[in-house]
């Protein structure tokens, strides 16, 4: 017997005979290294072995700990998706793809909005504590913001209820499985491509309460600055989701004469931004390129067609089914960004 082999074998007898609980923490590496009289690269890989066989789990900053076993819960062939909205934008896609794949494995679909409310999800994480469902898909609700809902989502885990969410996640969360865009990388693709046509000032808009936002502001001064191009307060423009429809405002347009291209969070934005500014005497791409996110109807319905990265929305919702799947059946699985695709159109 190897010592690694010697360090397995002593660690699930401890488990089995209750010298470790579920729940206790494990002594350090240092300290097991000591125990055993192995390196702690040993017992590092001994600890490995243990965790990829769900006996134990690591959890950073903390430590390590006996798994809790899992109470076992009765099948309903049921799934709660929970989402911002249902018939609106790019959500019917990402729910065909979600249906199609919950279909082939028998599942039947609850679906539920939040309408972008805490309260509203709140409410309906509740109904799935009631429901007795088998697993759980859903999109953050405001997620750039400390969430009050992170009670029940810590309830849901530790009833042992499969949860997959899509686009992010929120901080907090144990081990979340994510299914999201690549919104870093596809923004330093949308700002690079704007910089090698040729466009010296590039303003932004970028949600302040979703993840996406920040992330993507983070991309695009990266991007700037790589560029030797300094970053200008007002060439950001900051809003929510309840003023998404006010961002846009003849002042807003005065200051885009300043610039000579804008990069919208959304298609949504995006159409109102050049209808806007088609008003107010401005062409586009002649006196301001306008790109955006998404690539929905929103871009080709636009007075000019927009310039927008594609978002794989049925194949978010597949991706975000299968895994939710997955994890019902027992099996791990780990997060996974999609990349974005740049679909280049007349406003650019």
């Amino acid at each position: 017997m190897t010592k690694y082999e010697y360090v397995i074998q002593q660690l699930k007898e401890r488990l089995k005979n209750g010298t470790y609980k579920e729940g206790d923490r494990l002594p350090t590496e240092n300290e097991l290294a000591g125990q055993f009289g192995v390196s702690r690269h040993t017992v590092r890989q001994a600890l490995g072995k243990l965790e990829n066989e769900n006996l134990i789990e690591s959890i950073r900053g903390s430590g390590t700990f006996v798994r809790r076993r899992l109470p076992k819960r009765n099948t309903t062939m049921r799934v709660a998706v929970i989402i911002r909205y249902i018939d609106d934008y790019i959500y019917p896609a990402i729910l065909k793809g979600i249906q199609r794949e919950l279909a082939k494995k028998n599942y039947t679909m609850l679906l539920y909005a939040t309408d972008n409310h805490v309260d509203r999800e709140r409410k309906n994480l509740s109904d799935c504590l009631e429901q007795q469902v088998d697993g759980i898909l859903v999109e953050g609700t405001k997620s750039a913001r400390p969430n009050p809902n992170i009670d029940i989502y810590r309830q849901l885990q530790q009833q042992g209820m499969p949860l997959v969410f899509m686009d992010t996640y929120y901080d907090g969360i144990q081990e979340p499985v994510c299914v999201g865009m690549d919104d870093y990388h596809g923004t330093l693709q949308l700002t690079r491509y704007l910089q090698k046509k040729g466009y010296q000032h590039i303003a932004a808009f970028f949600k302040e309460d979703t993840k996406a936002g920040h992330v993507r502001y983070q991309a695009y001064i990266e991007q700037e600055i790589a560029a030797d191009r300094s970053i200008k307060d007002d060439a950001v423009t900051w809003y929510n989701t309840e003023n998404a429809e006010k961002v846009i405002s003849d002042s807003v347009i005065e200051k885009l004469r300043n610039y000579d291209a804008a990069i919208c969070y959304n298609d949504v934005l995006a159409f109102e931004l050049v209808t806007k500014s088609l008003e107010h005497g401005i062409r586009v791409p002649e006196d301001l390129a306008v790109v955006s996110f998404d690539n929905s109807l929103q871009s080709e319905a636009s007075p000019v067609k927009i310039t927008s990265m594609e978002h794989p929305k049925e194949l978010m919702g597949k991706l975000a089914a299968q895994k939710l799947i997955n994890l019902m059946n027992g099996k791990t699985e780990k997060s996974v960004q999609i990349a974005w695709t740049l679909a280049e159109k007349k406003s650019s």
